[in-house]
């Protein structure tokens, strides 16, 4: 027993440092762009790092998240064949979405490229879109399957990659140069995981399976889907609206403030990534009680050290902008201290989200998202276009508190439901 319990706390050490290590390099990459590009490609980084954020949606929605919560249940068989579906699925969905989403983030690398400067610029963000979803499924398959040393070899090799190559190339550093590290990097490690790992695993293509699993994957997924993209208008549309109106300049101060708040990435990531299947598992073997202490516990140890973080960042915004990017954005400290706010009520909402998602209630969810949609689209965009940054900081601030409580009364609202909250929707 010893033996088996060292074990399992070996596999969340994995997890946890591979989620640490995700998260870090996302820290560091948006910090290194801000110091090596001037500021007006560091606005268009952020602003292509944020239309990205749509395709991760996209392929979250319907493939990772009803794979992390559906596989577990399946038999040996099952999942190997529900496995090669999504992931041919998730192939042939990367190309329709980063044409989609190039043609819109056109209109924002135009403001200050042109003609081949601009075509490179798109050809090179296609390719980015496309490394981001493949990654995001293979990292949750992996984790779903209990495989996080793949996971692990998958995200030292993309993301310490990027952080590698930035720095070494930031005499040159450029726009172009930027997104092809982070992609490059990414499908680098996409590869290595087939080639390491999983080489004796065959994926074959056949049509059943796949039609099989697509249905599956809408059947959860459509609600998800919903919820996930009313939440990513709630959060990054503030950011695309200040892209919109302002100048590339602005969306860096604001890029460079918001800093802050990526510090709940880690823990946030670890939640996502072993929170999800365990708390399937556990509401399907326990019930909705278990289900609740386990949110309950997570929760509270993860907010703490992020209740204390905010505070000094809050105390000292210029220091902690002048140590990060070694360089002056302008006058951001209030910004920064906005930001301060935010983080332990961005680690609470994800937190309670999966307990609601390990449900199967992702519609729950809905209202609370469709609100703050409401206000985000028509405040929140008025705030933007006319105080700029500053704005959309408070509008995020609010989106913020109206997310956490809102998700908490759902949450609580359901696991009372007794054994009718862990039937399938």
């Amino acid at each position: 027993m010893r033996i088996i319990t060292l074990a399992r706390r070996s596999i969340l050490m994995v997890g946890a440092w591979d989620s640490a290590i995700v998260s870090l390099s996302g820290f560091l990459t948006n910090v290194l762009a801000g110091r090596f590009l001037v500021p007006v490609e560091y606005g268009l980084f952020i602003t292509a790092f944020i239309v990205a954020n749509m395709a991760m949606l996209i392929q979250s929605s319907f493939i990772s998240s009803p794979y992390a919560i559906l596989a577990p249940r399946m038999e040996a068989a099952q999942r190997r064949e529900y496995l090669a579906g999504s992931t041919w699925i998730t192939c042939g969905s990367t190309i329709p979405v980063a044409i989609i989403l190039s043609t819109g983030m056109y209109f924002y690398f135009r403001k200050t490229l042109a003609g081949m400067g601009l075509a490179t610029a798109l050809a090179i963000f296609a390719f980015y879109v496309a490394t981001v979803m493949l990654q995001d499924f293979v990292r949750r398959a992996c984790f779903t399957h209990r495989r996080e040393p793949a996971a692990l070899l998958l995200d030292i090799i993309s993301a310490g990659g990027q952080v590698l190559f930035l720095v070494a190339l930031r005499s040159r550093m450029t726009l172009d140069m930027a997104l092809m590290i982070v992609s490059g990097t990414t499908a680098l490690g996409i590869g290595a995981v087939y080639l390491v790992p999983l080489r004796n695993k065959s994926l074959p293509i056949r049509l059943q399976p796949m039609r099989q699993a697509a249905r599956e994957n809408v059947v959860l997924g459509k609600w998800l889907f919903v919820t996930a993209g009313v939440s990513w208008i709630a959060n990054q549309i503030y950011i695309l609206a200040v892209a919109t109106f302002q100048t590339p300049i602005v969306v860096a101060q604001l890029g460079a403030a918001r800093t802050i708040a990526a510090v709940s990435n880690p823990a946030i990531m670890t939640v996502e990534n072993m929170g999800t299947p365990r708390a399937s598992r556990l509401v399907h073997e326990s019930g909705d009680a278990a289900l609740r202490r386990f949110i309950g516990k997570i929760t509270l140890v993860g907010c703490l050290p992020f209740l204390a973080l905010g505070a000094l960042c809050f105390a000292y915004p210029d220091t902690f902008i002048r140590i990060l990017f070694h360089r002056s954005f302008g006058e951001i400290s209030t910004l920064v201290r906005i930001f301060s706010l935010m983080p332990f009520m961005w680690f609470a909402t994800r937190s309670i989200a999966v307990g609601i998602n390990a449900l199967k209630k992702p519609r729950a969810l809905l209202p609370v998202y469709a609100i703050i949609a409401c206000t985000t689209l028509t405040i929140g965009v008025y705030l933007a276009k006319r105080y700029g940054a500053l704005g959309a900081a408070y509008g995020l601030l609010f989106n913020s508190i109206l997310m956490v409580t809102g998700f908490l009364i759902q949450f609580l609202r359901l696991t009372r439901r007794g054994s009718s909250a862990v039937q399938a929707s």
